[in-house]
C-alpha cells in the first residue's frame, strides 16, 4: 500500500488510503480639469483648480503621485487592498506594493456579446436546525462586507469571504409590515448551494435583554471605531419608539457580537412613524460627516457618534418644524451625506432639506415650486427619496429626488431642472428610491425609479418635439409593467454584467425577479417563482464569495409558498465581470466605503470620476476586464531514496495575469502508470491568494513499497473544478495552459 507523509502546509479532501503531503510557500516574481466657480444659495463655492493632466477630485496631481480615490497620494505608498492604488496600478498584497499596470501582463477576458444565463447559485433559508427556522422572510436590503479574517493573515483582506448581514422574521405569523424580526450574519461562500448562518441574533447577550429588530429597517456596516473591523448597524422597533444599535464582533469568525451602544430615544417615531405604526423601514449610514477620522450614524436627519451612538444633532431641532427627513409613502427615512458642491464641506441629504452635515444648520432646500403635505393617511410629510450625480458639465452633482409620484431634478442650488410624472397613475403611486447610471451607453446619466405597476428609466435627453430617437415619451426613456401595489416604494440597483457600458437593470417586485435591459427595457431574465411583500429591499450587486465575478442578492419573502429568504444569483457561465465585494447600506455609492469597511475621512466624491459617476450601481476600481492567466510552473517528478520507493512532485501555482484570485484555487493531481488504471490524489488548494505575478510551491511525496521500475506521467491541472458547469472557478484570458504533464518513472506501488 501507498503510504504519503505531511511535510507542512494545508491540503483540503481525504482518500481512505492515502494522505498527503505538502509543501507551501509564497513567493513573489515582480519582474481634463477646467477653472470654474459655482454659486450655492447660501454661500459660494471656491473656484476649482486648473490641472495639467486630469483633475484628480479637487487637487492637481504631481508627477511623483497617483490618484487613488479622487486623491493625489504618493506613489510609493504601501498598499493593503487593490482599491489603494487606482486605477494605472494593482496592489501585490504580498509586497504591500502598487505595481503599475503597464508593467503586468495584457490579460483581459471580455464576455462574449449577447450571452446573459442567470441562474440561482445558492440560497440562504435557516435549516431544521436553526434556534428560528420560521423565521426566514427578508423583505430588507442585505448589506454586504468582510466580517471576519478568513484566511488567518492578521487583516481583513481579498482572501477572506464576505458576509451578508439582513433582518429575517415570520410572515406567515406575523403578516408583511413592521413587525420584529432577528440579526442574520451569513457567510458568502456559494459553494455546496446554501448558504452558512454565522449568527441569529435576538437578545442582548450581556444582558439577555430582547432586541425587536423592525423587519423592514435596513442595516449598515462600517469601521465606527477604527479597530479595522467593521460594526454592524440597525435600529429596533419598540412601542416608544425607534432605538438605534450597533455591534462589534467579539470572536474572529464572526460568530459572536456584542452590543457596541444603543440610543434608546433615536429615532423618535417623529423621524420615520408619525401617526401610523404601519409606517417603517427606516436606512441607517455611515459617513464621517465632519472628516475628523471618526465615523458618524445618519438615520433620516438625525447624526450620532459612530463610537458612542450618543446625538450629535436633530435636524427637526436645528432647522425646525418642517425640515426634511426622507420618506415617500409610508417608507423610510432613506439620507445619506456627500459634497455636493466640492466646497469641502459635507452636506447630509434627506428629503428636500440640504443640512450642513456638520453642525445640522440649513443649506437649502429643493425648490419644488408646488408644496407637497403629507403622506396620505401617515402623519409625516412627503419630502421624498433622494440620490445624487452629475448630470451635466459643470464638475458639482445634481440631485435627483421621487416623491408622491413624481421624479424631479435639480441642480446643486436647489433650483428645479425638470419634474415628470412616475407612470401609473394611482393616487397613491409613490415611487421608489431612485437609482443613477448610464442606462443606454451614450456617456449621459438616465434615472431609475420603481412604481406600484411600472417600472421606468427617466431621461433628461427625451425632451423637446419631436422626441429623440428611442424615448416613449417626454423624460421617459422606457417604462414595463410590473406588480407592486403592496409598497409602491421598492428599491433597485443597476450593474453593467458585460462591460459594454450600459447598465442592466436588477429589480424584484411582488411576484417576479427582473434584469432589464438598460437601454430598452428588453426582459433579459424573468424568475417567476420569486415573491415578496415588498418594502424598500433592492438586489444588491456584488462579488459575494470573492470568485472574481459578480452575483445578485435578492431577497425574498412569501410566508408559507415556500422559497423564503435569500437567492444568490450568478451566470452559468461566469461570464459577468469583476465587482467589488461591498454594498454596505442602502444608500450606496462608490466612494463612501473601502471595501473592507474603513469610512474615509475624505471620500471619494464618486461622481467627480466619470467611472463611478453613479448612485445604487457596483463598479470594480480598477479595470473589470481584468484576468488572471493561471499555470503550472517549475513542475518536475523525480524518485526518491536509494531504491527509487519514493517519488517527490514539485511545482509552482502561478497567476501570471492582471487580476488577483482569492485562496482556496484547486489544483487536481493525476497518476497515470504505464501499467495500470489512472487514479487522482486529493485535491490541493492554495493557501492565499494569488495576486498578479505571484505563485505558491507545492511539495508532494509518495513514499511506497519497491517493485519494478515502470513509466508513469503525473498530470497537473489548476482550478479544476468539475462541480461546475464548465469545470473551473475563473475566467482566464488564457484558458489554454492550465494543464501540464511530468513524465517520470518511479517503483511505488499504486492504491491496493
Amino acid at each position: 500500500m501507498r503510504s504519503q507523509k505531511i511535510l507542512q502546509g494545508a491540503a483540503r479532501g481525504a482518500a481512505s488510503s492515502l494522505s498527503i503531503a505538502l509543501s507551501a510557500a509564497i513567493s513573489l516574481s515582480l519582474g481634463t480639469g477646467c477653472k470654474t466657480t459655482t454659486t450655492v444659495v447660501g454661500h459660494e463655492a471656491p473656484p476649482i483648480e486648473t490641472c495639467e493632466r486630469p483633475r484628480c477630485g479637487g487637487e492637481c496631481c504631481t508627477d511623483d503621485e497617483r490618484c487613488v480615490n479622487q486623491q493625489c497620494t504618493p506613489k510609493d505608498t504601501p498598499c493593503e487592498t487593490p482599491e489603494e492604488c487606482g486605477l494605472d496600478a494593482e496592489c501585490i498584497v504580498e509586497s504591500n506594493e502598487c505595481y503599475p499596470v503597464e508593467g503586468l501582463p495584457e490579460c483581459e477576458y471580455r464576455p462574449p456579446p449577447g450571452e446573459f444565463d442567470p441562474v440561482i447559485q445558492c440560497v440562504w433559508q435557516p435549516g431544521p436546525s436553526d434556534a428560528f427556522p420560521e423565521r426566514s422572510d427578508v423583505v430588507m436590503a442585505p448589506a454586504v462586507m468582510n466580517l471576519s479574517d478568513d484566511d488567518g493573515d492578521g487583516r481583513l483582506g481579498h482572501g477572506d469571504i464576505p458576509y451578508l448581514v439582513f433582518i429575517s422574521y415570520e410572515m406567515a405569523r406575523d403578516g408583511c409590515c413592521t413587525n420584529r424580526g432577528i440579526l442574520r450574519v451569513v457567510s458568502g461562500d456559494c459553494r455546496g448551494g446554501r448558504l452558512e448562518t454565522l449568527a441569529s441574533i435576538h437578545r442582548n447577550p450581556e444582558t439577555g435583554e430582547e432586541l425587536p429588530f423592525d423587519n423592514s429597517a435596513g442595516v449598515a456596516l462600517g469601521d465606527l471605531n477604527g479597530d479595522g473591523v467593521p460594526e454592524i448597524v440597525t435600529v429596533l422597533r419598540t412601542s416608544s419608539g425607534g432605538q438605534a444599535i450597533a455591534f462589534s464582533r467579539v470572536t474572529d469568525d464572526a460568530r459572536s457580537w456584542r452590543v457596541l451602544w444603543m440610543n434608546r430615544s433615536y429615532p423618535t417615531f417623529a423621524h420615520y412613524q408619525g401617526s401610523n405604526a404601519q409606517h417603517g423601514g427606516p436606512q441607517p449610514s455611515i459617513a464621517d460627516v465632519d472628516g475628523d477620522g471618526q465615523p458618524e450614524v445618519i438615520i433620516g436627519n438625525i447624526v450620532l457618534d459612530g463610537a458612542s451612538g450618543a446625538l450629535r444633532w436633530d435636524g427637526l431641532e436645528t432647522v425646525g418644524e418642517g425640515a426634511g427627513i426622507g420618506h415617500n409613502g409610508f417608507l423610510g427615512p432613506i439620507s445619506f451625506v456627500m459634497d455636493l458642491d466640492l466646497d469641502g464641506r459635507n452636506e447630509l441629504i434627506a428629503g428636500d432639506t440640504i443640512y450642513d452635515a456638520d453642525t445640522g444648520a440649513l443649506r437649502y432646500t429643493l425648490q419644488w415650486g408646488e408644496p407637497r403635505g403629507y403622506c396620505p393617511g401617515m402623519g409625516i410629510r412627503c419630502d421624498g427619496f433622494t440620490a445624487a450625480a452629475n448630470f451635466d458639465d459643470d464638475p458639482e452633482a445634481e440631485i435627483v429626488s421621487v416623491r408622491s409620484a413624481e421624479l424631479s431634478l435639480f441642480d446643486t442650488n436647489g433650483a428645479l431642472i425638470f419634474t415628470a410624472p412616475i407612470p401609473g397613475g394611482e393616487l397613491n403611486n409613490d415611487g421608489g428610491p431612485p437609482t443613477i447610471a448610464d442606462f443606454d451607453g451614450d456617456g449621459r446619466l438616465e434615472i431609475g425609479v420603481a412604481g406600484a405597476e411600472y417600472y421606468t428609466v427617466f431621461d433628461p435627453d427625451c425632451s423637446g418635439s419631436p422626441l429623440p430617437a428611442g424615448c416613449q415619451a417626454r423624460y421617459i426613456r422606457w417604462s414595463r409593467p410590473t406588480v407592486d401595489r403592496s409598497s409602491r416604494s421598492t428599491g433597485s440597483s443597476v450593474f453593467d454584467f458585460d462591460g459594454d457600458g450600459r447598465a442592466e437593470v436588477v429589480y424584484g417586485d411582488e411576484q417576479n425577479f427582473y434584469i432589464f435591459d438598460g437601454a430598452t427595457g428588453r426582459i433579459l431574465y424573468r424568475d417567476m417563482t420569486h415573491r415578496s411583500s415588498t418594502r424598500l429591499e433592492l438586489p444588491v450587486v456584488v462579488d459575494l464569495d470573492g470568485d472574481g465575478h459578480a452575483e445578485i442578492v435578492v431577497a425574498r419573502a412569501d410566508g408559507l409558498a415556500g422559497s423564503p429568504g435569500i437567492a444568490v444569483y450568478g451566470d452559468r457561465d461566469r461570464n459577468w465581470v469583476r465587482t467589488r465585494r461591498v454594498w454596505n447600506q442602502h444608500a450606496y455609492y462608490i466612494g463612501n466605503v473601502s471595501e473592507f469597511g474603513e469610512i474615509p475621512a475624505a471620500p471619494l466624491q464618486s461622481y467627480t470620476a466619470p467611472e463611478f459617476n453613479s448612485f445604487r450601481q457596483n463598479r470594480l476600481v480598477g479595470n473589470p476586464f481584468a484576468a488572471p492567466d493561471l499555470t503550472i510552473q517549475q513542475a518536475s517528478a523525480i524518485r526518491c531514496g536509494d531504491e527509487g520507493g519514493g517519488i517527490r512532485i514539485e511545482f509552482r501555482a502561478v497567476n501570471q495575469g492582471r487580476a488577483w484570485v482569492g485562496s482556496g484555487l484547486p489544483i487536481r493531481v493525476q497518476v497515470f502508470p504505464e501499467d495500470g488504471a489512472a487514479f487522482d490524489l486529493p485535491t490541493l488548494y492554495t493557501s492565499a491568494p494569488l495576486d498578479p505575478l505571484s505563485s505558491e510551491h507545492f511539495v508532494i511525496e509518495l513514499d511506497g513499497e519497491p517493485r519494478a521500475a515502470g513509466e508513469f506521467e503525473i498530470h497537473l491541472e489548476i482550478d479544476a473544478d468539475p462541480a461546475l458547469d464548465w469545470g473551473s472557478r475563473y475566467r482566464e484570458c488564457n484558458e489554454e495552459n492550465n494543464q501540464t504533464r511530468i513524465p517520470a518513472r518511479d517503483q511505488c506501488r499504486g492504491p491496493g
